[in-house]
């Protein structure tokens, strides 16, 4: 049977901390980031920055709030 690939997951950024999403193949990071985003949808649970929830911030806030630089 499939699993959601965040299961499970919890995580906690600092502000001004740089913060890593390191892993396996298949082990969830691009789900992660792409539902940090709004680029996957949820099917529970939330995220939040600064404790606000990322689904009620427009795009330009969330683009000042949030940076992610991917491997190229």
């Amino acid at each position: 049977a499939p699993v959601d690939a965040l299961s499970g997951v919890s995580l906690e950024a600092r502000r001004g901390a740089l913060t890593a999403v390191v892993g396996p193949n298949g082990s969830g990071k691009s789900t992660l980031v792409r539902a940090l985003i709004r680029r996957a949808a949820l099917t529970r649970g939330g995220i939040f920055v600064e404790d606000k929830p990322v689904s009620t911030m427009d795009g330009a806030e969330l683009a000042r709030t949030v940076a992610v630089v991917t491997q190229l």
